[in-house]
């Protein structure tokens, strides 16, 4: 499958050139590179609650490295589909 170098972009963090098969890809690489996940403890509510992190709800479970998004025709990344 042919590869091709996408722009990957987000707010508060760099812009960054990935090579990828599919712009999906592209967009779960830079997720699984940036971010990390864990349970929250009881000591990290009490911390971050009163700091004004609020819990936000998830609703819908994103797809593990294929996540569904939606690309303009020129293949750049608009927004993940809900």
């Amino acid at each position: 499958m042919a590869r091709n170098v996408y722009v990957v972009e987000a707010d508060g963090h760099a812009t960054r050139l990935i090579e990828a098969s599919q712009s999906t890809q592209a967009l779960a690489y830079a997720a699984r590179t940036t971010y990390a996940v864990r349970k929250a403890s009881q000591q990290d509510l009490i911390k971050l609650l009163p700091a004004g992190i609020k819990v936000e709800k998830a609703i819908a479970e994103p797809e593990l490295f294929e996540p569904e998004v939606k690309v303009d025709p020129a293949g750049n990344v608009v927004a993940l589909a809900a």
